[in-house]
């Protein structure tokens, strides 16, 4: 396939093994673009300036082609999860209202491969964030590159409370956010204070559902709906991510899940009725393109939790979009666009929609930052990563 000579230059910090990383260079093929630069996660957290060459050779060609770097997840790769460790152990805490798991770093390095265990998020976050500030570094001292998402939205975007105030700012219909309470008594006291038998807890840091609980509280007791699985080591607990959506009944372990959450950073969110689909809960995650709601996905599943990672399925969205109506359907793109808007800096995003049991109301449930992993689903002949990369310039 001839390449096209006025097509932009693109860089790529990515895990080169991951899929995402093969869709992009798929995407710069369909194009006729070259392929991207592409420089490793573990690569650029072992040495930045790798990313500072990336990018002097991208833009010192000789050429008026104009260059792009794409920032990608460094998820799915356990040696950038401790690099990011590591590199948090190295920053200083910001938040004074909570004293999170820490660990020096000789402490991170001596950590092994635990399948999906969730290690440290905070820490974990403050290395991230750090990683961000020194993409945006690298992106400002190159000659004429561009970002097709900027670092300090990405930051903004892995932090709950951060997105939940930029939302509200700009008077987008989310799940109403009840507080950040640090403690199990301080949470149910929360729920007292506002009447609510049901509510949403959620890692301040966490994606894809991790460290999510569906929490009730009755007279009767609490139970939690999660995909965090508890393990006891000892006197200490651990949890884990798991495919498998979990409901805990036992006090002890109710609080045990909380507990290690809330240490860590939490936001309590209001549990908000969902839409049924043949009987089951659904919402919609719809990727935003340049502002634009384009790519949408019905997620349908038993839980409160529709992931469909976590055996969820997909519907029909022309099903939906027909129980909606022309008005209604206009006005959950519209929304997911008003979303959009709020972190203009990314060209794409991946917006979670909830619809209320009638249809009428909709709600941004989460807005994510590496959100347009939806493999086969195709908008006006693309899919998500080359409509991202299409009309660039």
């Amino acid at each position: 396939m001839k390449l096209s000579a006025s097509s932009p230059k693109l860089v790529l910090l990515a895990v080169e093994a991951n899929r995402r990383c093969a869709f992009v260079r798929e995407a710069c093929a369909t194009l006729r673009w070259d392929p991207p630069i592409v420089v490793d996660w573990r690569a650029f957290l072992q040495d930045p300036t790798q990313l500072d060459r990336a990018l002097e050779r991208a833009s010192s060609d000789g050429d008026a082609r104009p260059c792009f770097l794409r920032v990608d997840s460094p998820g799915e790769d356990w040696e950038c999860e401790r690099a990011l460790l590591r590199l948090g152990a190295e920053q200083p805490e910001r938040d004074t209202d909570i004293a999170p798991s820490f660990a020096a770093v000789e402490e991170v390095d001596a950590l092994r491969f635990d399948r999906g265990r969730i290690t440290l998020p905070r820490q974990w976050y403050r290395g991230f964030r750090a990683a961000l500030q020194r993409v945006d570094e690298s992106v400002r001292a190159a000659r004429a590159v561009r970002t097709t998402s900027a670092p300090e939205d990405i930051a903004i975007l892995f932090d709950k409370r951060a997105t939940h105030a930029r939302l509200a700012e700009d008077s987008v219909a989310r799940t109403p956010l009840l507080g950040c309470p640090s403690s199990v008594d301080a949470l149910f006291a929360l729920m007292r204070e506002r009447d609510e038998q049901r509510v949403f807890v959620k890692l301040w840091h966490g994606s894809s559902a991790s460290g999510v609980v569906a929490l009730r509280r009755t007279a009767r007791g609490a139970s939690a709906t999660t995909s965090a699985e508890l393990v006891r080591v000892g006197e200490s607990t651990r949890l884990y991510n798991s495919l498998r959506v979990r409901r805990y009944t036992d006090e002890r372990d109710v609080r045990a899940v909380l507990g290690a959450l809330l240490r860590e950073g939490a936001v309590v969110e209001t549990w908000v009725a969902k839409a049924t689909y043949d009987g089951d809960n659904f919402d919609l995650r719809v990727v935003t393109i340049a502002g634009e709601a384009r790519h949408a996905v019905v997620r349908v599943g038993r839980s409160p939790m529709t992931n469909l990672h976590l055996g969820n399925r997909r519907g029909e969205l022309e099903r939906v979009v027909g129980r909606l109506g022309v008005d209604r359907w206009r006005a959950v793109r519209s929304l997911c666009a008003s979303a959009a808007s709020v972190f203009s800096g990314c060209r794409s995003l991946g917006v979670d929609v909830l619809l209320s049991p009638d249809l009428r109301e909709a709600r941004v449930i989460e807005v994510n930052a590496f959100g347009d992993l939806l493999p086969a689903v195709v908008d006006g002949g693309d899919d998500t990563y080359t409509a991202t990369l299409r009309g660039l310039v």
